[in-house]
């Protein structure tokens, strides 16, 4: 009785230590996913310029236009016409087209 309670014991700490484990594992996707998502990056931009945090702000503007930007640069002049004025606000360039 002892030994299946010993056993029983070792299983349910192997089991949390996977439930958390898995959790990060899921924390990770969601950063990855996160981090590809333009949406996600222009929600953050907005969130810092109305908590004045200007670093953070151009930070996620910056990953905006960088994912918005296709491989031909095509919408290249239309980026910059829509959000030059919010770079000079916070004192920063707009990005220089991508290289092929």
């Amino acid at each position: 009785m002892e030994i299946a309670l010993f056993i029983i014991g070792i299983i349910q700490f192997f089991v949390l230590i996977m439930f958390f484990q898995m959790g990060g594992d899921i924390r990770d996707l969601k950063v990855r996913f996160d981090s590809k998502n333009s949406k996600v990056w222009l929600e953050r931009y907005y969130k810092y310029k109305a908590l004045k945090r200007n670093d953070e702000a151009l930070h996620s503007l910056q990953e905006y236009i960088w994912l918005k930007l296709n491989k031909n640069n095509s919408n290249y002049e239309e980026l910059a016409n829509a959000w030059k004025d919010k770079f000079t606000m916070l004192n920063a360039e707009f990005p220089d087209k991508k290289q092929n």
